[in-house]
């Protein structure tokens, strides 16, 4: 019964197992996956600010509905609008359990001096400290 061959299988089976649990225990209860529009690149609103858009993808990987914030940095003065099946306020974006909430975004800013600025997306789940950002 203790072979070599015996052994090293245990080892190998015993280390895949913890890598498993491992991974199950640390994975993350939400991700955002955020996408800029196509075309255009951009649009110059009436008041001559700058509105981009995305889709927005909320990954909810828990076993009950959950709330998120979602907030857009890296512009001064930004405004944040969501569409999606119904009305969103970015302070209070409901994801069902299990899903994936599906979102189009807009943000609209003043016009800034240089060509390209980068934004940052942050979701924050209510009542949790973890963020994730993109």
């Amino acid at each position: 019964f203790l072979r070599p061959r015996t052994l090293y299988y245990t080892l190998v089976l015993a280390l895949v197992g913890g890598l498993v649990v491992y991974g199950l225990a640390t994975r993350a209860p939400q991700e955002i996956h955020v996408l800029h529009d196509r075309n255009p690149l951009h649009v110059t609103l009436s008041d001559g600010n700058i509105r981009n858009g995305y889709k927005i993808n909320i990954l909810n990987k828990t076993r009950e509905e959950r709330h998120f914030a979602l907030a857009v940095s890296g512009v001064e003065d930004v405004a944040v609008d969501i569409q999606g099946a119904g009305e969103f306020d970015p302070d209070n974006i409901a994801v069902a359990p299990n899903s994936v909430g599906h979102f189009r975004v807009f943000v609209s800013a003043p016009r800034q001096d240089s060509a390209a600025v980068p934004l940052v997306f942050t979701i924050t789940a209510h009542g949790d400290r973890r963020r994730d950002a993109v």
